[in-house]
Parts: structure tokens; C-alpha cells; sequence
């Protein structure tokens, strides 16, 4: 065994996982506010230029501007109200690290990941081809010295 993490899923991990995944996995989110700006300067433009149809697309380019930046905050807490009330939820988590693969749990099922993303606060593995990604806090990993090296490993 290489290095074991245990951690548990508390509102503290997921807004780290939120944090991570648009950073690394969701990339084109992160640029939300910035389309959302665009839209409303533009629309702010069109209305004060004036006119019949600049106007109505003015308007329009307003509304959605504005409800683009209603949606950015109230889609991370959607999220993260979601995953603190599901269902089956793990109160502690044991991930263990070999040369030959990531075992879960207690049955301790040696798997190869089909891909590991390293971030600057953890990782991100996937077990399957287009399976959910895992993420894995750096602190949760020991040894400490052990979680670079994972990386190179799994890749």
C-alpha cells in the first residue's frame, strides 16, 4: 500500500469539490459572469441607442443578463443543498493506494482509475470511462508526502 485518505463529506468537502471542479473540470462555467456582464452591458447599449428592434433586442439581452447572474450563485447552493441531503450518505470515507490500483471500502476491490486529475487542493479520480468523478482532498491523504506521487502513478 502506497498512502490511504480517509475523509468525510461534510458542507466544508463539497464546497472545496465545487470550487476544484470549476476550475479544473468545468472549465467554461467559470466564465459565466463574464458572458452575464456582456449580455447586460450590451443590452444597456442597445436600449440607449434606442429604436424599434434595438430595443427589443436591448431588453432582452438585459433579461438574460440579469437572470445569468442570479443563476451562478444560486446554482453552486442548488448543489450543494443537494448533495448535503442525499439520501445514502457516507459519514466516513477510506480510500486505499497501491501500485496496482484504488480499493473502496472495506471489501477493498482493487481497481485501475481511468483517469486522475491532480488539483491544488486534491484530486479528482475516475473510475470508469464516463463514471462520476471522486474527489479526494489532499489533507485526507497519508502519508502527506505520498500525494504527489500519486499522481504520476495513475496517469
Amino acid at each position: 500500500m502506497i498512502a490511504e485518505a480517509h475523509f468525510s463529506k461534510s458542507k466544508r468537502y463539497y464546497e472545496e469539490e465545487y470550487s476544484q471542479w470549476l476550475k479544473h473540470i468545468d472549465r467554461w462555467r467559470k466564465y459565466a459572469p463574464l458572458w452575464a456582464g456582456f449580455l447586460f452591458a450590451a443590452g444597456a447599449v442597445l436600449c440607449a441607442i434606442g429604436g424599434v428592434y434595438l430595443l427589443s433586442f436591448g431588453v432582452v439581452a438585459l433579461i438574460y443578463g440579469a437572470g445569468a447572474f442570479i443563476v451562478i450563485p444560486a446554482r453552486k447552493k442548488r448543489w450543494l443543498a443537494h448533495r448535503m441531503k442525499s439520501g445514502k450518505r457516507v459519514v466516513d470515507i477510506k480510500i486505499r493506494f497501491y501500485k496496482d490500483g484504488i480499493g473502496f471500502g472495506s471489501g477493498d476491490e482493487k481497481r485501475w482509475p481511468e483517469s486522475v486529475l491532480i488539483t491544488e487542493t486534491g484530486m479528482f479520480v475516475r473510475m470508469e470511462s464516463y463514471g462520476q468523478f471522486i474527489y479526494i482532498p489532499e489533507h485526507a491523504i497519508q502519508p502527506a508526502q505520498a500525494a504527489e506521487i500519486l499522481g504520476g502513478i495513475y496517469t
